[in-house]
């Protein structure tokens, strides 16, 4: 899913890790 994608990757910038796995 690009869309994904593109929030990982906003996210990584703004965001820690915890966030990402929040999301997962």
């Amino acid at each position: 899913a690009p869309s994904a994608t593109l929030v990982v990757k906003g996210l990584s910038q703004k965001t820690t890790e915890e966030d990402l796995y929040q999301i997962l």
